[in-house]
């Protein structure tokens, strides 16, 4: 078996491996969402690219709409942090 691709059969396997991990997270929020749901919670997700499904089970949504993880995980770190400053504001003034 040649170096090239061996490499090529291991990116293949972890690129599989990612997807899927990718897939069973999603899935695991999506479902989370709808408990949530069930029970009368309202919910917000921040999501990238098209924000996917769990844009439509949310009752928010804020969107990164770009296909660049690096830019979307920037962004969602930068919303994060706003959100908690403004609760803490909000509990300042309570």
């Amino acid at each position: 078996m040649n170096t090239e691709f061996i490499n090529k059969t291991l990116n293949d396997l972890i690129q599989n491996l990612n997807q899927f991990k990718k897939k069973k997270f999603q899935s695991n929020l999506i479902k989370a969402a709808d408990k949530a749901k069930s029970l009368g919670i309202k919910t917000i997700s921040i999501t990238g690219n098209n924000g996917g499904k769990l844009k439509k089970k949310t009752h928010m949504n804020i969107n990164i709409d770009s296909n660049d993880t690096a830019r979307i995980q920037e962004c969602h770190l930068y919303i994060i942090h706003l959100l908690i400053e403004l609760i803490e504001i909000e509990n300042i003034n309570d």
